[in-house]
């Protein structure tokens, strides 16, 4: 399907030895993010510990999809014979942490929709050997949005719309037991970046990288999320919900809410294959014994 928007990510992943353990990423990955490695469909970069990357730009859902297998496919190799795998949080070993890069956490900031404010992030929350790894996604103009995502509220409504369609069907489905300690710091409700081209969805983990049939889920509902608010529909579908449960619902990480939501009101929002993929949690069962390279194909 061609969507309303351009679509792009920049997801963190993991890596396991062999043996099972967790490893730094930083004599592995070249690039960095003030110098990516260019790839074939994106660039690669270390980011502290993280195997972080970037795809080109997507019309489509076939291209998004294409570019991530791409992009995967090359960081894969490049770790080897470590395996990349998508958790949101995790202790790491200290001896993998005595690099200098892995005591960097400078971000730049991002900001609240909802509080129209920057976050105030705790830095030091990871300063022994915690460390996490999200899953970004990008919204771009395209002619028929580029006058909504230029405007900077504009940008604000489609990331609260964002949250309603991608972050709390995230917590439906998102099967990863680390994820609310990252979210509670990282990856709260409405976190975004304003960008020339659009705006950074912060709040989602790296669960949705797992396989090309998640990829193609957060792709379409944030299409829903961009269309709707073009529509002016977004003030209604977030009154329906309330914005201070939409919040609660998310940074709760509250699973019987968001499928509650799911299944009193956005229902009526998404189409019926789409509603029963997400309450099945289809996706994430299909993945039942899978490592992320398998469920990719590479």
């Amino acid at each position: 399907m061609e969507g309303c928007f351009v679509a792009g990510a920049d997801p963190e992943l993991m890596l396991l030895t062999p043996e099972g353990k967790l490893a730094s990423a930083i004599p592995l990955v070249p690039g960095t993010k003030e110098k990516p490695h260019k790839v074939s469909c994106g660039a690669v970069q270390h980011d502290n510990v993280m195997a972080e990357f970037n795809v080109n730009p997507s019309g489509t859902d076939d291209e998004f999809v294409h570019n991530m297998r791409e992009v995967l496919r090359e960081l894969s190799a490049m770790v080897a014979p470590h395996t990349l795998i998508a958790r949101a949080s995790a202790n790491f070993p200290k001896e993998e942490l005595q690099d200098e890069v892995a005591q960097v956490f400078g971000c730049d900031p991002d900001f609240d929709s909802w509080t129209l404010q920057m976050n105030d992030i705790d830095g030091t929350a990871g300063m022994e050997t915690f460390r996490s790894a999200g899953g970004h996604f990008h919204i771009g103009e395209k002619e028929a949005t580029k006058e909504m995502l230029q405007d900077p509220y504009g940008k604000v409504e489609v990331v609260k719309m964002l949250d309603v369609f991608q972050g709390i069907v995230s917590i439906v489905i998102d099967d990863d037991k680390t994820a609310p300690k990252r979210r509670s710091l990282y990856g709260r409700a409405g976190a975004h970046r304003p960008k020339d081209y659009g705006v950074e969805y912060r709040a989602l983990g790296n669960f949705w990288v797992r396989s090309p049939d998640l990829v193609n889920l957060m792709y379409e509902l944030a299409d829903r999320a961009v269309a709707l608010t073009l529509d002016g529909k977004s003030t209604e579908i977030i009154e329906s919900i309330g914005e201070t449960e939409i919040q609660r619902v998310i940074n709760e990480s509250d699973k019987k809410a968001a499928k509650k939501i799911v299944k009193d009101l956005l229902v009526g929002w998404i189409d019926s294959t789409t509603y029963q993929r997400i309450l099945r949690s289809s996706p994430i069962t299909a993945l039942k014994g899978l490592t992320l390279t398998e469920a990719w194909g590479i």
